[in-house]
């Protein structure tokens, strides 16, 4: 999955996109877009719910993002980060979040 979180109060997406980037990975970085929306119906702590994902791009050095600010439960489902090729999101038979992410990462890369 990629990093994000619910919007608070009266914030826009860009500036929930922006204060998740440093709550969950420590960065902050400009964003361009929105380059995706993805909407989906899942299972959060027992309840289903219906959420719309909007997508920035960002651009910051390889080593730069890191877990340090993620709580207990976002630890269970973020045990680890890496970069992903779109072929290595295509490919992988884990649950990849948004679906259809390989083909919005080449078009980001077009």
């Amino acid at each position: 999955a990629t990093p994000g979180g619910g919007l608070e109060g009266d914030e826009d997406s860009r500036a929930g996109a922006r204060r998740e980037l440093m709550e969950e990975l420590g960065l902050d970085l400009p964003l361009s877009g929105p380059i995706h929306q993805a909407t989906a119906v899942f299972e959060h702590e027992g309840e289903p719910l219906e959420n719309t994902d909007t997508f920035f791009l960002a651009r910051c050095a390889a080593s730069a993002p890191r877990l340090d600010g993620v709580d207990e439960a976002e630890r269970q489902a973020m045990r680890a980060i890496r970069w992903w090729t779109a072929d290595e999101i295509a490919a992988s038979a884990e649950a990849i979040f948004p679906a259809g992410l390989a083909e919005v990462v080449r078009s980001v890369a077009r």
